[in-house]
């Protein structure tokens, strides 16, 4: 009993706290290589393990350079003990494609030849065809001299009545005696012309068949070229072979290699990147942070150095009171319903080309069209358009006292104008120098500009 009490205010002690129990610090998990899962921090810096790995993979691809280089020497040299085959193997090559080269140039020549057998062919068809016709022309003459007979001289003599009859029939001897010459000396020329065709065309397929002949050697020949060479690359791949997959193996083995650190490269790259996004990141945060804080800084020097300058802001134009008021000390905000300033009074860093460095007075931001009122009452001293400031009015208030009000859409005056104290005298443009709607305001003593800002604020 006393021990079941004794164990049950000690479960009580460590369930409220009273006993610590020491914990030894948990080991690091051991990840996957590549595995990132989400809301997981590593104790190490991301880019300091991924160069580690980086250097481990270099390290491979370079024990792989180095194998993959001892086994090109032992191919080369291997190579090198058979630099006869190879020298033979490029030798049949080089003779094959000469033979080859002949070869074509024989069978170009064979394709003339048989073409010109073909003419002759016909050639020798033609001259049976002129012989034939010949000899049938003289077979008909000597048929007729058989059938009809032949008369001799003495006849012809003896049965003539004069000596015109025996001119007449010599004349027509002799003509017929020319005429059987001139018959058998053309088919003498016929059958002689047939011969000749016949030997053209013996001696043309003589040259024929012995060029067939001369064709099939050089394409047995190119047929024994390449199956030497094929027996020697047998050779050839079995004496190197197997040295040539051990370099492919070190080569392939090599590539995964590169692509291992190429991948580690690119995300070493990414990881800066990032760090450097962080970085223009962070940074722009504090220059925002510094930039608010400079105009929170800004606005409590403005409103320090402009404390004792009175508030004249109203909503509109329409709840002032026009009045003839020319105390530079009773100025009033000359753009009603809009406190926004755009840009103050002093240096600057020129906003667009052909602006001034030094600002000359306020620019207040407003809506275009927006109606401007004159701050005190006085005389319109110009009212125009200028370059720089656009459409713009300039008002004397007395004792070297002026205003300026620039860039305006329109003018409402016109130089020599009276006007009073809230009057509406223009409204709010781009005009001249200008990226956006605004008026700038200006405050001029004795041709100098000063701070409008301490003579009046909204």
């Amino acid at each position: 009993m006393r021990r079941k009490g004794l164990a049950w205010l000690l479960m009580a002690a460590m369930a409220s706290g009273m006993f610590a129990v020491p914990v030894s610090k948990a080991a690091p998990t051991v990840l996957p290589n590549g595995y990132n899962p989400p809301g997981v921090l590593y104790a190490e810096d991301k880019e300091a393990e991924l160069q580690k790995q980086k250097e481990e993979a270099e390290k491979k691809r370079q024990e792989l350079l180095k194998k993959k280089d001892a086994q090109a020497q032992k191919t080369k040299e291997l190579k090198k003990e058979y630099d006869d085959i190879e020298k033979f193997i490029a030798d049949m090559d080089q003779k094959q494609a000469d033979m080859q080269a002949e070869m074509a140039e024989m069978e170009a020549a064979l394709e003339e030849l048989r073409s010109e057998l073909a003419v002759t062919e016909k050639e020798l068809a033609v001259a049976k065809e002129v012989e034939a016709e010949q000899y049938a022309a003289l077979k008909r003459r000597f048929q007729y001299l058989y059938e009809h007979g032949n008369l001799t001289d003495l006849e012809v003599l003896l049965g003539s009545r004069d000596l015109e009859d025996i001119l007449n029939y010599d004349e027509y001897a002799t003509s017929i005696r020319i005429y059987d010459y001139l018959l058998a000396k053309k088919y003498s020329d016929a059958k002689h012309e047939v011969e000749l065709v016949k030997e053209k065309q013996e001696t043309q397929i003589s040259v024929l068949e012995a060029s067939l002949e001369l064709y099939d050697e050089d394409y047995k020949y190119v047929e024994e070229l390449v199956a030497k060479k094929e027996e020697a690359l047998i050779e050839y791949e079995e004496l190197i072979g197997v040295a040539e997959d051990d370099l492919e193996e070190y080569l392939s083995e090599l590539n995964k290699a590169n692509a291992d650190v190429d991948a580690l490269k690119q995300q070493i790259a990414k990881e800066q990147e990032r760090k450097k996004a962080e970085a223009a990141k962070k940074a722009a945060e504090e220059a925002k942070k510094r930039a608010q804080q400079q105009s929170q800084q800004a606005a409590a020097d403005r409103e320090k150095k402009y404390a004792n300058v009175p508030h004249t802001g109203v909503s509109s134009a329409s709840d002032l009171t026009l009045k003839d008021v020319k105390d530079p000390n009773k100025m009033i905000w000359p753009l009603p319903g809009d406190n926004r300033i755009a840009c103050g009074f002093g240096p600057r860093r020129r906003p667009v080309k052909g602006a001034s460095s030094y600002h000359q007075g306020v620019d207040i931001g407003a809506a275009f069209g927006a109606q401007i009122v004159a701050s005190l009452a006085g005389t319109v001293r110009f009212a125009g358009y200028n370059s720089s400031a656009g459409n713009y009015i300039e008002i004397d208030h007395g004792n070297g006292f002026r205003t300026r009000y620039l860039h305006c859409s329109k003018l409402l005056v016109s130089k020599g104008d009276t006007v009073l104290q809230g009057q509406v005298i223009a409204l709010v443009g781009s005009t001249g120098v200008s990226t956006a709607p605004h008026l700038h305001f200006s405050v001029v003593i004795d041709g100098v500009s000063v701070d409008p800002l301490f003579y009046v604020r909204y």
